[in-house]
């Protein structure tokens, strides 16, 4: 029964698309637009962290800070040096070589404005 009732309303609906796209009528768009539109449903419950769902908006606009507390908190103790990290970010001058020579040509730049060829035919020098 819902089944036929959801067919009656979508097939004059359709006929009518499938009319306009014949006659190439930018309304189309439109009616197809307004066939598949739907309401985005939003809850604003989220829940504590003993699991329980919050439904005030004090309480979840405080979830939401503890939460974001939480991320972004800093886990490095201040007695590590800051040494260890330097070692583990060297870039050596092989791997930069050995990148500018795969770069593909003929592409956009990137955001410092310098083209791959440009890179390439500078060699040792630009390094």
């Amino acid at each position: 029964m819902c089944r036929k009732a959801k067919t009656d309303h979508y097939n004059p609906i359709c006929a009518e698309i499938e009319d306009l796209e014949k006659a190439h009528n930018p309304v189309m768009y439109q009616k197809i637009k307004e066939l598949t539109q739907f309401q985005v449903r939003c809850d604003k419950e989220i829940k504590s962290k003993d699991g329980k769902v919050l439904h005030e908006n004090v309480d979840i606009l405080q979830r939401w800070a503890d939460y974001v507390e939480e991320l972004y908190h800093d886990n490095m103790s201040k007695n590590e040096s800051s040494a260890e990290t330097e070692e583990e970010c060297v870039i050596m001058e092989d791997e930069v070589k050995v990148v500018i020579e795969k770069l593909s040509k003929n592409k956009a730049t990137g955001e410092d404005n310098i083209p791959a060829e440009f890179l390439q035919s500078l060699g040792d020098m630009g390094l």
